[in-house]
């Protein structure tokens, strides 16, 4: 059991599992243009910041560790959010809250101390590892929400988010609500509906092969 509790995905603390994460899924993937740029900014501020921790560990104090492990993630998610902006202004101003929110996600999902109690490659492991069941489960949800919200296709470019794959008759069809935060929350409720459903099929499988 301990293993399952322990899996990115279908652990205790996994994004579809763990309350915390709700505000970054239903943000990140209203778009898919946004869900890709918050998905690198996730990957690239849990690995950056997972890295420096790893690092300096000998050089960190253990009483100042949390504000230490907040200002790290803090300046990897603003740096990312620098380049972006360098990029595309335009595409800043879209993203902004998410880039910023990936430090906050650092922080909740307890990874810092995670990786700071144990060896080098399997901190750097457990952090990739979980950055992309986050990124992945963010993507997937985006090209639900999307298509059928807006009845189209977005992509980040240096001039903003740009449609791609849209049509009048798609347009038209939409159903606008799912591209709202309260339609979000509808179909989040549903694909976490299932989830549980599935979780709990893998413990009762789990629980009756280590009692054989």
């Amino acid at each position: 059991m301990a293993q399952i509790d322990t899996h990115p995905f279908w652990g205790n603390r996994s994004p579809l599992a763990h309350v915390s994460y709700i505000p970054f899924l239903l943000y990140a993937s209203v778009r898919f243009s946004i869900a890709i740029m918050s998905s690198a900014a996730l990957i690239w501020t849990y690995a950056l910041t997972s890295l420096t921790i790893l690092v300096a560990a000998g050089a960190i104090p253990r009483t100042f560790k949390p504000m230490v492990q907040v200002f790290i993630s803090s300046f990897w998610a603003l740096v990312f959010g620098v380049l972006i902006y360098l990029f595309s202004p335009i595409l800043f101003y879209d993203i902004q809250f998410p880039v910023a929110f990936t430090a906050v996600l650092f922080m909740i999902s307890g990874l810092g101390e995670k990786v700071a109690a144990t060896d080098f490659s399997s901190g750097m492991k457990k952090t990739i590892v979980e950055a992309l069941v986050i990124s992945l489960i963010i993507l997937l949800f985006s090209l639900v929400r999307e298509p059928f919200g807006f009845g189209a296709l977005s992509l980040p470019t240096n001039e903003g988010i740009k449609e791609i794959l849209t049509s009048d008759i798609a347009s038209d069809i939409a159903i606008k609500s799912i591209a709202t935060a309260s339609g979000g929350l509808i179909v989040l409720g549903f694909i976490v509906g299932l989830y549980r459903i599935v979780k709990d099929m893998f413990l009762t499988y789990y629980s009756q092969r280590e009692n054989q």
